[in-house]
């Protein structure tokens, strides 16, 4: 695999990992505004927690299609291995969906 293929994985993981830690971030954050505040904003605070907690699961599954991917070099032919492979772009994809979801209700959550 040349190396700017690996590079192509290695920039997906990374940013798979930085988006699965945010997430993680924005739970920790609503959860403990939640405790504390009074519960009228509810709905807001649960959808934004249940985006955020998606947006980990598909981190989480998107890292485990890439270790496959990569895991079956021998397997398949080099000129195969693409970051742009449906199995990878649309969980990959997904899960950024998910977490500018979870950002934006939280945002609105704090602005109002």
């Amino acid at each position: 695999m040349d190396d700017r293929r690996k590079k192509s994985i290695d920039l997906v993981a990374d940013v798979t990992k930085q988006l699965v830690t945010l997430s993680a971030a924005i739970v920790t954050f609503m959860t403990t505004i939640y405790k504390q505040e009074i519960h009228d904003h509810e709905p807001g605070v649960l959808l934004s927690v249940g985006f955020a907690v998606a947006s980990v699961i598909g981190g989480l599954v998107v890292l485990v299609l890439l270790a496959g991917t990569v895991a079956d070099v021998a397997g398949i032919q080099e000129s195969e291995i693409s970051v742009n492979d449906r199995r990878i772009k649309w969980p990959a994809l997904l899960q950024m969906m998910l977490f500018v979801f979870a950002l934006i209700i939280l945002v609105g959550f704090v602005a109002f």
